[in-house]
């Protein structure tokens, strides 16, 4: 089985989910919370998969650097490297 128009399908689908800029005001109180946790980053990462990649790269970049206090050196749970990560470095 294989999606024909996978952007059609990523935005209906993105139309069921929570508009992620309407838990802003939560968000900043978590994020005083779980800065430098490693496991935010990993459940911001998620809940980012669900929000257009205009949010990804505004607000969701903005947050992670919330998140990591500015230092991109801050560990997070997963250590696997991507296949693009992998493929850049051979």
């Amino acid at each position: 089985m294989s999606d024909a128009d996978t952007e059609a399908t990523l935005t209906r689908a993105r139309g069921g989910c929570l508009h992620l800029d309407t838990i802003a005001d939560l968000a900043v109180l978590w994020m005083r919370i779980a800065r430098q946790e490693p496991k935010a980053l990993d459940g911001l990462a998620k809940l980012g998969k669900c929000a257009p990649l205009k949010w990804q790269r505004a607000t969701g970049a903005d947050w992670a650097e919330r998140l990591t206090g500015g230092n991109p050196s801050t560990p997070t749970t997963r250590t696997r490297t991507s296949r693009c990560e992998r493929t850049r470095t051979r």
